[in-house]
């Protein structure tokens, strides 16, 4: 029975003692909720997110003076016309950087922490490929003293089982693909079988909305092992694609209330 290998199956793959309804409830603006008036990652998505009652994914990055980076992309040019990498800067020199030439700035975790404060879920976003902890170390220092509802996900495995150590009470999410640019194939082939569920212990998985039916992921939606976010909802031609298929979307480019 289905229910009886769950039951097995629960205690080594999944971390007990979380709820994450919270994380369920509602969709998940990614980035927060940008349009062509407000950028990505930007103070102003975070808190139209917040009156839309929307949780937030976000991205960070490590600078070089330690903090940490609201951003997404490794070079800055795409979201501030400047070239270089967002590791090469430190936090003062972001603060004549804008954000697609409006007036927003490249903002600090911390100042996101400050703005949402728990008014809805943060979905935070470990980006690094070279995993070293430092970033890690980081990112749990600030949120083990954010009282607020946060989950840290990652395609890194490694992030994710360094953030169990160091913040064992945030739930975590692992995040992967039907394709990955860059990695050899048998890496690959680990994250997409779920072999290493064991030690990350997630509470959900993060998968492309194109393939929500790759085998493993079949096999935790009949068993209901751990609940599936597909990723990156853009059309409402693609929420009507995985409706039934995961427990909950990342979306952006669509209009929020959904028609």
């Amino acid at each position: 029975m289905p229910s009886q290998l769950t039951k097995y199956l629960s205690p080594l793959i999944v971390e007990s003692g979380f709820s994450i309804d919270w994380l369920l409830s509602q969709p998940i603006a990614h980035r927060g909720y940008h349009t062509d008036t407000i950028p990505e990652n930007s103070l102003a998505s975070f808190e139209k997110a917040c009156e839309l009652g929307l949780s937030i994914e976000l991205d960070v990055h490590l600078l070089k003076d330690g903090e940490v980076v609201v951003f997404h992309d490794v070079t800055l040019e795409r979201m501030t016309g400047v070239k270089g990498k967002i590791s090469s800067c430190d936090s003062k020199m972001l603060k004549d950087l804008k954000l697609l030439e409006s007036d927003e700035h490249v903002p600090l975790l911390k100042e996101v922490l400050d703005l949402v404060k728990d008014r809805v879920p943060i979905v935070l976003e470990i980006k690094n490929t070279n995993y070293t902890g430092t970033l890690e170390d980081a990112v749990c220092s600030l949120l083990n003293s954010y009282t607020g509802r946060v989950t840290i996900q990652s395609f890194n495995p490694l992030s994710l089982i360094h953030c169990k150590k160091k913040a064992p009470n945030r739930p975590r999410g692992i995040l992967t693909s039907a394709s990955y640019e860059g990695i050899a194939l048998y890496k690959k082939w680990l994250l997409n079988t779920y072999l290493l569920l064991p030690r990350v212990r997630p509470s959900y998985i993060g998968h492309q909305f194109e393939s929500l039916d790759l085998l493993s992921l079949k096999i935790f939606r009949n068993l209901k092992l751990l609940p599936i976010l597909a990723w990156t909802i853009k059309s409402e031609s693609d929420r009507q694609l995985v409706m039934g298929r995961c427990d909950n979307i990342i979306f952006e480019a669509i209009d929020y209330p959904f028609k």
